[in-house]
């Protein structure tokens, strides 16, 4: 299973939770969850299964991420640069073997 299929969606957001790193990406062809390729050359996947341990509705993802984590996420990777775009959008948060969150925002493909 991969993201496309957990989320019914293209793209959206990867924040791994320990390292406190972002990544806005297009997943549709990753197997696995998606991580920054060595040398920053793109998106991955390692083809690892993927478990939702749990999910959450976001009124606002900008809000969500500042609240949550205080301005301390690192953003490695955003090709379209919507960072700012995240505010009063909604989304559909994805808790993945504890330390990844996936969102997926509304409204993208």
């Amino acid at each position: 299973m991969n993201l496309q299929e957990v989320t019914g969606q293209e793209s959206g957001i990867v924040i791994f939770n320990e390292s406190k790193e972002m990544i806005i990406c297009n997943w549709s062809s990753v197997d696995g969850i998606p991580r920054l390729a060595p040398a920053g050359l793109g998106i991955l996947g390692l083809n690892e299964e993927i478990e939702i341990t749990g999910t959450e509705e976001i009124d606002d993802i900008g809000a969500y991420l500042e609240n949550r984590y205080g301005g301390q996420l690192r953003l490695l990777w955003d090709v379209n640069n919507n960072i700012e775009d995240l505010y009063e959008t909604i989304g559909k948060l994805y808790e993945i073997q504890d330390d990844i969150i996936v969102i997926a925002p509304e409204e993208w493909c």
